[in-house]
């Protein structure tokens, strides 16, 4: 039987995504990453300037291009209470949302 359905390869791992950021930003989130091996990423925000990672054990990195000044801080805010941010989803023009492991959310935008 010349059945060419079995003879499909398939990738074992890994996955290669394309992107464009700013070189600064790019160098930034490599370092972030090499710290993901002791702290798993949790999540992962980008906006086409810059970007945000939120690790499983509540810390947080950003770039310092790319977010809005009402994020940052926001974020800086959050570092002094133990309620960590859980999730964060960057947009365009200062707009985001960002929630928290108490359940508690703030966002700009519409």
């Amino acid at each position: 039987d010349d059945d060419d359905d079995d003879d499909v390869d398939s990738v074992s791992s890994g996955r290669e995504y394309e992107f464009h950021l700013p070189e600064a930003t790019v160098s930034d989130v490599e370092h972030f990453l090499a710290d993901s091996v002791s702290d798993p990423i949790r999540c992962v925000a980008i906006n086409g300037m810059g970007a945000a990672l939120i690790y499983r054990s509540g810390e947080w990195a950003y770039t310092s291009d790319g977010l809005s000044k009402k994020l940052k801080k926001a974020l800086n805010e959050c570092k002094e209470t133990d309620d960590p941010p859980r999730y964060m989803a960057l947009g365009t023009e200062g707009r985001y949302f960002l929630s928290f492991c108490n359940g508690l959310a703030i966002w700009n935008g519409p």
